[in-house]
């Protein structure tokens, strides 16, 4: 539909089909009334031929008129059946999208339901849930490399020594994973297939992809964004880890929840900025947008706030 069409509201063109017919009224009452006018003191004629003659006179002045209004009154006809078409189109779309939404985020909740589940049902050493992954995180890692954590006279020692405690936590959660691998297994590759649906949905734009991520971002834990933060520098996470950094999923996870966690984004960060020149290759699937938000949106071009 062109734009001079659009600048015209259905009362407009309802209101011009009147003037088009009232005008036709009228030329047609005048046409008669000019014939009245000429030869209206003459009397009506018995023959056909005459009759045939008045109609001759009136249809041939008033068809082009009818036909020209004609074509006006379809045009106008036309065009409202054309609007009502594109506004039903309009509407049908805005239902088929609102149900869309509706049907995705009830998969995108009973999927987070999955997964809750599944965290919930996480048992060690007579706990359960997020406090089986705290007791395993506080006996297992935490203390070790927190009795081995201090002060450095060099940059390089202390990047040096973070490499080993690092090596060290790796280790002893590998071994944690594998005691317990029925249980934190699924958990974790049920969070990857949830953040990819999301990012790989072909009905949702870069926006809707953040906010939704956003959603489950907020679900989780500091203990379960500390086990997923683990879980990325190995070969298990090296795909989930490129969604860390899109959707900065670590961002959530608070300054001294874990210590070396706190070095690592520090390092991340001045690798990045090119301040350590030998990348440390355990911190090689991180990008420093995984642990910022406001870093991941600018990566995205999303606007920040």
């Amino acid at each position: 539909m062109s734009q001079k069409e659009d600048s015209y509201s259905d009362d407009d063109l309802h209101l011009h089909a009147g003037y088009i017919v009232v005008t036709a009224l009228v030329v047609a009452l005048l046409v008669l009334v000019a014939y009245l006018w000429r030869f209206g003191g003459m009397p009506i004629s018995d023959q056909t031929g005459s009759w045939g003659e008045f109609g001759d006179y009136f249809g041939g002045v008033m068809n082009p008129i009818i036909g020209l209004a004609t074509v006006f009154l379809v045009f106008i006809t036309f065009t409202l059946q054309r609007r009502e078409l594109r506004a039903s189109l309009a509407e049908l779309k805005r239902s088929n999208q609102s149900a869309a939404v509706q049907s995705f985020e009830q998969s995108l909740f009973a999927w987070l339901g999955n997964y809750h589940s599944l965290v919930g049902a996480i048992e060690w050493n007579d706990t359960a849930g997020r406090a089986a992954l705290r007791t395993m995180f506080s006996n297992w890692i935490r203390a070790d490399f927190r009795a081995d954590r201090g002060d450095y006279a060099t940059d390089a020692a202390r990047i040096e020594g973070f490499e080993v405690i690092l090596e060290r936590a790796l280790e002893q959660h590998e071994d944690i994973f594998s005691e317990n691998r029925s249980s934190l297994d699924a958990p974790l590759r049920t969070l990857f297939r949830l953040v990819s649906w999301i990012d790989e949905h072909k009905d949702l734009n870069l926006r809707e992809k953040w906010h939704y991520v956003a959603l489950v971002r907020a679900q989780l834990s500091w203990i379960e964004l500390i086990f997923l933060f683990y879980n990325a520098l190995g070969p298990r996470g090296e795909k989930f880890a490129k969604l860390y950094n899109k959707y900065a999923i670590l961002d959530n996870l608070a300054v001294g929840a874990d210590p070396l966690i706190d070095e690592a984004a520090i390092i991340v960060a001045r690798i990045h900025d090119g301040e350590i020149n030998d990348p440390i290759p355990s911190l090689k699937a991180l990008k420093p947008t995984a642990f910022a938000s406001l870093l991941a949106r600018r990566a995205l071009g999303l606007p920040e706030g």
